[in-house]
């Protein structure tokens, strides 16, 4: 997120809308396709059925990944999306 000079604030309002209650293999998958590492499993998860995702909203550079596998992105607070800039 920081390479790409991503404009966010930590208080903005969460503009991913997932479950955050879901079974390990879904979630697996968000964490491994995220690669602003938006999604987490806590290390005391457990490693079979369902489980507490942490979505880390912050992170998000808006890639869209997440609407492949069920979630949705709304349009973050104030705008049209991020703000890249070439490096």
């Amino acid at each position: 997120v920081y390479i790409t000079h991503n404009s966010t604030r930590d208080d903005a309002p969460n503009h991913i809308r997932v479950r955050k209650r879901v079974p390990r293999e879904i979630a697996e998958t968000w964490a491994w396709m995220c690669p602003a590492g938006v999604y987490e499993i806590p290390e005391d998860a457990p490693a079979h059925g369902v489980v507490d995702v942490i979505v880390n909203y912050t992170n998000c550079v808006q890639c869209g990944a997440i609407t492949a596998k069920g979630g949705r992105l709304t349009t973050p607070e104030g705008g049209d999306g991020p703000l890249y800039q070439n490096t």
